[in-house]
């Protein structure tokens, strides 16, 4: 087990809710520098493919394909950006070359169409967080290839030059100064203490971070990022990543190629929520979006969208705020019985064409 996932495990029962600080004072060190295996980590880092993905390509025919196969495909940015260790970011041009090789295999459809029947297979494109490239250059790719396509918005970012805090966190560690190579963050009567070496290894610590602050409850990863920037020398965001502006937000809404859909307000890992947090978090969010567009909310993507980031609790709350599908990212296929609050989507990272064909192919098989 990572420093990270062995934190996120000691540290979890004790900070998740706010409300109710926890007496007991924890002091976990995530630690870094090499892998197991003795490497730096920064060899083990590879732009074309997500951490954990197989060199192996799936061995797929096009006749293996089934007739009546849906995939509902997961994109965050479309841009070039060489520092992206979350894999967040598709090049314009291959994203280009995606949708193409989307319409030489399956029918676009909307999202809201992936739960009917059809006589063909079929993919839906979304995209998560509400980055301005889904608008500026995503945009003129979908509308050429006539593809639609949902973007879940975090509505408590829109106008924001900053982008969300994993990738904030990101450009802490790359561009920040730090003050040692250590920090204790203080948070809710518990010190954190993370690793942020200036001599190498800071992509394990990093990835260690981001592991543990993930599911802690919203308020907390914002204290912990307050901290963070203090000790990096301050905000060091570029802008290069910046949100949707309100402007961007309503012109995406009146086309007839996007879709917005809701991501929650703070893009909070759902599990840490109570009732009230949850209606905050997911109808405030569907208000927020509606009021900017004046158009009706109906679909959300749960933030993180695992197994664990969320429960039941948000599934009642979606259906309390009216939404009528639910997205997340689990890895299964859209079948028959399929629960419109489960809808699993297929992650996309930035793969050459041949790639991304054989793992389309290898979903509309399965």
């Amino acid at each position: 087990m990572n420093a990270g996932h062995e934190a996120r495990r000691r540290l979890l029962p004790l900070l998740r809710r706010l409300p109710e600080p926890v007496e007991a004072r924890a002091r976990i060190v995530l630690r870094a520098g090499r892998a197991d295996d003795g490497r730096p980590y920064s060899e083990l880092v590879d732009n074309d493919r997500p951490y954990g993905e197989s060199d192996e390509l799936p061995n797929v025919s096009r006749r293996s394909v089934r007739a009546d196969s849906v995939v509902v495909l997961l994109y965050h940015r479309v841009a070039e950006d060489p520092d992206d260790p979350f894999r967040l970011s598709v090049d314009p041009r291959r994203f280009e070359e995606h949708m193409r090789i989307v319409k030489r295999h399956a029918e676009p459809v909307t999202l809201g169409e992936v739960l009917e029947r059809g006589r063909r297979p079929r993919v839906a494109v979304t995209f998560d967080d509400g980055y301005a490239d889904n608008l500026l250059a995503g945009g003129p790719i979908l509308e050429e290839q006539s593809m639609p396509a949902t973007v879940f918005v975090t509505s408590g970012s829109i106008g924001s030059e900053r982008p969300l805090w994993p990738l904030r966190l990101e450009e802490l560690f790359r561009l920040g100064e730090a003050r040692n190579d250590m920090i204790d963050l203080h948070i809710a009567r518990n010190v954190l203490t993370i690793r942020t070496p200036r001599g190498g290894g800071s992509t394990e610590a990093l990835m260690a971070a981001h592991d543990v602050l993930t599911p802690l409850h919203p308020s907390l990863t914002a204290e912990a990022m307050h901290q963070l920037e203090d000790h990096f020398g301050g905000d060091v965001s570029t802008g290069s990543r910046r949100m949707l502006s309100e402007q961007e937000a309503r012109a995406m809404a009146a086309t007839d190629i996007f879709t917005v859909g809701s991501h929650t307000r703070t893009h909070a890992w759902l599990s840490a929520l109570d009732d009230a947090e949850l209606d905050n978090e997911i109808a405030g969010s569907k208000a927020d979006l509606e009021s900017l567009t004046g158009r009706t909310v109906r679909e959300f993507a749960y933030p993180f969208g695992t197994r664990i980031s969320f429960g039941r609790s948000a599934t009642r709350a979606l259906r309390r705020a009216g939404f009528a599908l639910a997205c997340t990212t689990f890895d299964d296929p859209v079948a028959p019985g399929t629960s419109r609050y489960l809808v699993p989507r297929r992650p996309v990272h930035n793969w050459s064409g041949p790639e991304f064909e054989g793992r389309l192919l290898s979903w509309l098989a399965a």
